[in-house]
């Protein structure tokens, strides 16, 4: 399973990017990662609806798909405003995927979202998992696990209604 995003190396595509070089950047995704299809592309970093929404982002994925080259659209946010774009993106029937920020230090109730989105079918990849108090809400999964970290996933993943999380390293060792 292969996700990928609306990037290039210079950064993030702007709304208002033309459709052809979405298209061009998503295919030089495929190119490097020697493959024909992507199965989950993300509008990534999305902080506001203006990026969420924007028509190219969604008639270029529209074209891959089509083509077959995209499979499924997703959207990360993670921004202040990650309960408005989470809520458009559900209520939009637009989205396959919501990648938000998730974990046990979170100062507000993001469970409601997530609630919403599995009753849309819509699955969540949690992430920025290791955020937050250390201890705050993990003493009952730190008698299972060996380190913080086992906690902290286990925490996450001990929600139903998240389908997985994502891991960030910084160092091929690290893989």
């Amino acid at each position: 399973f292969v996700a990928s995003k609306f990037c290039t190396a210079d950064g993030h595509l702007p709304p208002d990017t033309p459709v052809p070089r979405i298209i061009e950047a998503v295919e030089g995704s495929l190119r490097r990662l020697r493959t024909d299809r992507i199965d989950l592309l993300h509008i990534h970093s999305c902080p506001r609806l203006e990026r969420l929404l924007a028509p190219n982002f969604h008639e270029a994925f529209d074209r891959l798909k089509e083509q077959g080259k995209a499979r499924f659209l997703g959207v990360s946010s993670h921004t202040p405003n990650l309960k408005e774009v989470a809520d458009t993106a559900i209520d939009s029937g637009r989205f396959d995927v919501l990648m938000l920020a998730y974990h046990h230090g979170m100062g507000w109730e993001l469970d409601t979202i997530i609630d919403r989105a599995a009753k849309r079918d819509v699955a969540v990849v949690a992430m920025k998992t290791l955020k937050g108090a250390k201890q705050a809400n993990l003493s009952g999964f730190q008698n299972e696990a060996g380190s913080y970290t086992q906690a902290a996933f286990r925490w996450v993943l001990a929600n139903p209604n998240v389908s997985c999380l994502v891991i960030s390293f910084s160092e091929l060792q690290h893989v």
